[in-house]
């Protein structure tokens, strides 16, 4: 949570909901102070189920993978980026030189394993029992460098490809990637100009909640495809889902509930420039250009409550001045 002294109430609370980017989990009668649950890594269901098999690999590959994952929970996005985009072209070099192997392999049966990445990973190229393929590895790597272009760097548009990416590799494509599509998409419709593009941009979304909601994504799926299925006028399905959705379990019910407290106080908003997936980055850059002035010519401080990994804080120290001072008190 980030505010800035002596800031209009608006504005403080538009930084107190920095942390509840994708989703809105409380709702009170009272001003909005509203939390997010906390940041998880989302698996794709694949690797999920033989995570054992991938922290025990040993390639130069495998290394960087656990390297991207270490940093990320540790909140230092840049830097599990960076590993996570090494590990993936590593996987894609072997993948790549694998099937040429095979191809030579076949013309001439007494050639021997010419994959000179071989050394990069010690997964199988194919799908095994106890382990998942390289290709599943490379597909959650896709996932975790589309999150942190969406959440992180504020690149909707390239975390969509990148979730794309993810489900077309994927040995068996996850909710994770759709879902990942779906939000991304609608994170960067703000910036479509015209109605028409922006209805083709919305319906892409619909159908990958749907396609998430097929392969099992559960109720939050099924809230954010309620959501843009009312946006875009098709209430009657969307109030069944919001209707089943209310009569479930509570963190469900509490986000229909707080659906309803931003659609009518931004009833009168242009359905166009709203956006509801904006990543932490994103928000925190409308935040801290609204607290310029104060900043710049009233000597104000940025204080941050409630600091985990130090993840947000390094990124609002990106986006504001060298010598600006920034405070930040560690959760209890």
């Amino acid at each position: 949570m980030v505010t800035a002294c002596r800031i209009p109430r608006a504005l403080a609370l538009l930084l107190l909901m920095q942390h509840s980017i994708q989703v809105i989990t409380s709702f009170s009668c009272l001003p909005a102070v509203v939390s997010k649950p906390k940041t998880r890594i989302l698996p794709s269901l694949n690797v999920a189920a033989s995570t054992s098999s991938i922290s025990t690999a040993t390639g130069e590959a495998d290394r960087a993978f656990q390297l991207g994952i270490q940093l990320e929970k540790a909140g230092l996005a840049r830097a599990a980026s960076a590993a996570f985009h090494e590990a993936a072209t590593l996987y894609q070099c072997y993948l790549d030189h694998t099937a040429a192997a095979s191809s030579t392999d076949e013309e001439n049966i007494s050639a021997p394993n010419t994959n000179i990445f071989q050394h990069v990973t010690s997964l199988s190229p194919v799908e095994g029992d106890s382990s998942p393929s390289v290709l599943a590895v490379l597909a959650y790597a896709c996932i975790r460098l589309a999150h942190l272009s969406h959440d992180a760097f504020g690149d909707s548009r390239a975390a969509t490809r990148l979730y794309k990416l993810a489900a077309s590799i994927d040995p068996l494509p996850s909710a994770v990637a759709y879902h990942g599509i779906g939000t991304s998409i609608e994170g960067s419709c703000h910036r479509v100009n015209d109605e028409v593009s922006w209805r083709q941009e919305m319906e892409k979304a619909v159908d990958a909640y749907r396609e998430a909601s097929r392969l099992g994504g559960g109720g939050e799926v099924l809230f954010h495809l309620a959501v843009v299925l009312e946006r875009l006028d098709e209430v009657e399905e969307s109030e069944k889902i919001m209707e089943s959705l209310r009569r479930g379990e509570s963190n469900l019910s509490s986000l229909v509930d707080s659906w309803g407290y931003v659609r009518w106080h931004t009833r009168r908003a242009d359905p166009q420039r709203l956006s509801l997936h904006r990543g932490t980055k994103a928000m925190l850059e409308v935040a801290l250009e609204a607290a310029q002035p104060l900043l710049q010519h009233d000597d104000g401080l940025v204080c941050e409550f409630g600091v985990a990994s130090g993840r947000s804080a390094r990124m609002t120290q990106e986006m504001l001045p060298l010598d600006t001072q920034i405070h930040g008190r560690p959760r209890n």
